[in-house]
């Protein structure tokens, strides 16, 4: 450059073009590589929540083009733009709603480049929908419960559902938390088990994306955890063998096993101590549905009752034990009395014949009466006046016999006679006479 003077004036000469002369103005202006003149910027963000639009005003002398660096506030790697063909302009999308910006600015040509202009920022609006949760993590407090929380949201989110499973299984549970809070507790959780979960935002309606996965493991707790998988095997004579699985490794001390035919109100109860998975039940009511249930137990503390399973039961080639019989059978008054004895099965399973065994009460031998046709009574003959007895019943399938009854008693009655003195021919007669 040559510079020369003559009566007070100055004599520029040629001026290289694009000389890099920045003066920073404020902290709204920067300086082109050719001008120097002050370029004011403004940042406008669009609806939606995704995108800014930034403006800016210079001579548009020499510059090639811009780079718009950009990044959420407190983040440490940066996104670039490039302005080429250069404009006094830029749209920046794919921006994260309602959200701190800041960004710099700097302009360069061929040979040269300008300094960076201060920092400047701006906030995305709401979006259309909810931003994703960021920052998802979870962890045990018991074997019961988990906190699940992510990164702290101030606006654009009035809802927040989670969802929740164990790891490997397909049903999902939810957990809304409105009002919106960036944490929720999850209950009733199993204990020693792998679970998995995501987070949906919600604003006026919308729903973001799912967050991430967050996965944790529950503890053994207190309490042992719900048994599965019940299964119900049944042999020939309606002995049947029930078993199920432990969801985790947490230590049991007992099971505890209720059955009940389908429809009774009663249950029966089978204690398994020390546990095992299963449990042998010798005689359970034949040609049946049976619903059963088993639940833990473990330090005292019970689990709760597993899902109901169903089983049928056979008619058995041994026929069940009559179910009661009749402690008062009816007895005649003859010289030779009879009695009408009676009984009961619960079971619906056909029986050929009944086998009824009588004796008086203290003695060793038996009589046996059979009733077949089966029927559930029948009268004994020609018993023994004014004597007690004793008696059992039990059925009988070809070959097999049921077990015997319980013990039913009867008495037989006195046959009625009258001692009196007969006169005949005027002589007293002593006899005995019926009535």
């Amino acid at each position: 450059m040559k510079i020369t003077t003559k009566k007070s004036s100055l004599n520029w000469g040629i001026l290289l073009c694009c000389l890099s002369i920045f003066s920073l103005i404020n902290q709204n202006v920067y300086a082109d590589p050719c001008s120097g003149k002050a370029i004011s910027i403004v940042s406008t963000p669009q609806a939606g929540g995704e995108s800014v639009s930034i403006t800016w005003t210079d001579n548009n002398v020499c510059i090639d083009g811009a780079t718009i660096r950009y990044r959420v506030v407190g983040q440490s790697s940066w996104t670039f733009y490039q302005v080429t063909p250069y404009t006094q302009n830029a749209t920046i999308t794919g921006l994260v709603p309602n959200s701190n910006y800041e960004f710099r600015i700097q302009s360069f040509n061929a040979s040269n480049s300008a300094g960076m202009t201060p920092f400047k920022n701006f906030t995305t609006l709401c979006g259309t929908n909810p931003g994703v949760a960021q920052g998802v993590q979870s962890y045990p407090i018991d074997g019961s419960s988990a906190v699940v929380k992510w990164n702290p949201i101030s606006s654009c989110v009035d809802e927040a559902v989670v969802r929740y499973r164990k790891t490997g299984t397909s049903n999902w549970h939810f957990e809304s938390i409105n009002p919106y809070k960036d944490s929720v507790k999850l209950i009733g959780l199993e204990p020693s088990s792998s679970y998995e979960a995501r987070v949906v935002l919600k604003f006026s309606g919308n729903s973001s994306k799912l967050s991430e996965f967050s996965s944790f493991t529950t503890p053994c707790g207190s309490f042992p955890a719900p048994l599965t998988n019940l299964m119900a095997t049944v042999d020939p004579n309606n002995g049947v063998i029930l078993k199920w699985k432990k969801s985790n490794a947490c230590p049991i001390d007992e099971a505890v096993v209720r059955a009940r035919v389908v429809g009774d109100n009663n249950w029966m109860f089978f204690p398994v101590n020390p546990y095992k998975d299963s449990v042998f039940i010798p005689q359970i009511p034949a040609n049946k549905s049976i619903e059963w249930r088993v639940m833990a137990k473990y330090q005292g503390n019970n689990s709760p009752l597993s899902d109901i399973h169903v089983f049928q039961t056979n008619c058995p080639q041994t026929p069940q034990a009559p179910d009661m019989i009749n402690q008062n059978s009816y007895t005649d008054n003859s010289n030779s009395p009879s009695a009408t004895l009676n009984w009961s099965s619960d079971s619906s399973c056909p029986v050929n014949e009944a086998v009824v065994r009588y004796r008086p009460t203290g003695t060793n031998n038996w009589f046996f009466h059979v009733v077949s046709p089966f029927s559930n009574s029948t009268d004994i003959h020609n018993l023994m006046p004014n004597t007690s007895y004793e008696w059992r019943v039990n059925f009988k399938n070809g070959d097999n016999l049921s077990p015997l009854s319980g013990l039913g008693n009867f008495h037989t009655t006195t046959p009625l006679v009258c001692d009196t003195n007969f006169f005949v021919n005027g002589y007293a007669t002593h006899e005995s006479a019926p009535f």
